[in-house]
């Protein structure tokens, strides 16, 4: 399975895939650099077509697992912009 990261209009395919969630923030921050907003969250969309937020280890397995399950070639993890006082679950580049 590959990964495509998604930040607005900018879709990377990422070849090496992350083996934890600290290395998935690793890839977005290398791969969007300045692009990235201040403050953001990371999702993905199941198969339901419901967008599932990953904050931990946890949640990054569960996506991983539901894709292998439907046999879905990509996952593809959206990047969106929160408003930095947000601190619900979003990641902030301060805090990484």
């Amino acid at each position: 399975m590959n990964i495509k990261l998604v930040l607005n209009s900018d879709i990377h395919k990422v070849s090496n895939k992350p083996s934890n969630f600290q290395e998935l923030l690793e890839v977005i921050n290398r791969t969007f650099k300045d692009k990235l907003p201040a403050s953001y969250d990371i999702k993905y969309k199941d198969f339901e077509d419901d967008m599932i937020i990953i904050q931990d280890d946890d949640g990054f397995k569960l996506a991983y697992e539901s894709f292998i399950s439907e046999k879905i070639n990509f996952l593809k993890i959206f990047i969106i912009p929160t408003k930095i006082h947000d601190t619900s679950g979003s990641i902030n580049k301060m805090n990484e």
